[in-house]
């Protein structure tokens, strides 16, 4: 009796360790993928399809396309086109993007050393142990957008260069980093917060990595979106860094347009500036402003924007300009009423400002002669 219960003792614990080796096997994870395309390939789709195998036939059909094999039988190529533009039309409705590339027989593939840039990048993430979703997810999404963009082939350099750099050595600022490279690719924006929006429009840019990635604008308007409402620089150029959340700007014009002042009356023209993308307001310094209601010729001075909800027309208090000069003389700013002092506007509105100083002052006059005078910090009109 002690014979047979210590048998079937040994039995059931030699299932109990079969079943063990059993679930290891079948639940070993990937550690590493091939550097040999084609395996690679394989063994990335069979990634994905172990977490969900209806989402790998859409994302691989876009990859195949991209990632060189040579020659494809062409009725296979055909049939994988119109799946993976299936698949691109399904994501691009999801994040509601405007983009009207689509696949076809003469889509760019990637060359050889890009190839092997994308699997180290890959096997970095797996060394990181993320996950096929949403990790993997995020950056092959990246890589068919940046693919689609129609990048130079230095612009990918530089890009997959930065992504290699990031994946070593912060998961989160990797996975922050990606997601702005794809919003960017797709939906031109250049940053989103929860009530902020900056996005480029008409943009020409590259990327390009130094100790920091960053994006060369060449040329665009720089658009901020909030509150329901939106300020733009309009022409400008510059260089934005999005592990940093900031862009330097150069140049630029800003209008009076939420304060019903017409273009050719009340502009400034920037030269540097910098601004901090997760806030819907910005400053710059040495600003040149223009305002044929008041004075012919340019003012030099500070500038400062911010996006306000409910703030257009008449209730409109930006964008708002002083000039560093504060001895200002304005002959007949009103009927038979001169000013002396700093200038400045709020949206709409004059705003005479001095300092303790030098307060601003304003000459009430009658047939040319200063009956009057009043001198305080600020006037506001």
């Amino acid at each position: 009796m002690v014979k047979l219960m210590y048998s079937k003792y040994l039995i059931g614990l030699l299932f109990s360790l079969l079943s063990l080796v059993s679930i290891d096997l079948n639940g070993q994870r990937l550690s590493k993928f091939s550097t040999d395309p084609e395996k690679f390939i394989e063994e990335l789709d069979g990634f994905f399809s172990e977490s969900n195998k209806d989402f790998s036939e859409q994302i691989m059909s876009e990859f195949r396309l991209i990632w060189d094999l040579g020659a494809m039988d062409p009725k296979k190529q055909e049939k994988l086109i119109n799946k993976a533009n299936q698949s691109l039309e399904a994501r691009l409705k999801k994040v509601n993007a405007d983009f009207a590339f689509r696949y076809d027989f003469t889509t760019k593939r990637l060359g050889p050393q890009q190839m092997a840039e994308v699997m180290l990048i890959c096997n970095q993430m797996l060394s990181k142990r993320m996950k096929a979703i949403p990790d993997f997810e995020s950056y092959i999404y990246a890589l068919l957008s940046f693919m689609i963009s129609q990048q130079e082939e230095s612009s990918f350099n530089a890009w997959s260069k930065s992504c290699l750099k990031l994946v070593k050595q912060n998961r989160r600022n990797y996975s922050s980093y990606i997601k702005k490279c794809n919003d960017l690719f797709l939906l031109n924006a250049i940053q989103e917060s929860p009530n902020t929006k900056w996005k480029a429009r008409n943009y020409k840019y590259h990327f390009d990595y130094d100790s920091l990635p960053k994006v060369s604008f060449e040329s665009l308007d720089l658009i901020c979106y909030a509150k329901n409402d939106s300020a733009v620089v309009y022409n400008t150029s510059g260089t934005y860094y999005p592990t940093r959340s900031k862009f330097y700007g150069k140049k630029g014009t800003v209008y009076w347009d939420r304060a019903d002042v017409g273009r050719d009356t009340s502009y400034a023209k920037l030269s540097l500036y910098s601004v901090s993308l997760n806030r819907p307001e910005f400053n710059a310094d040495s600003v040149i402003y223009y305002n044929k209601t008041y004075f012919k010729g340019a003012l030099l001075g500070s500038l400062r924007e911010k996006v306000l909800a409910n703030a257009s027309g008449p209730k409109a208090r930006y964008p708002r300009f002083e000039s560093y000069d504060k001895k200002v003389f304005l002959k007949n700013l009103f009927p038979s009423i001169d000013y002396e002092g700093g200038f400045g506007v709020q949206g709409a509105r004059f705003v005479g400002a001095g300092s303790e100083e030098e307060l601003a002052s304003v000459y009430i006059k009658k047939k040319d002669t200063v009956k009057m005078r009043a001198d305080a910090r600020a006037f506001v009109v």
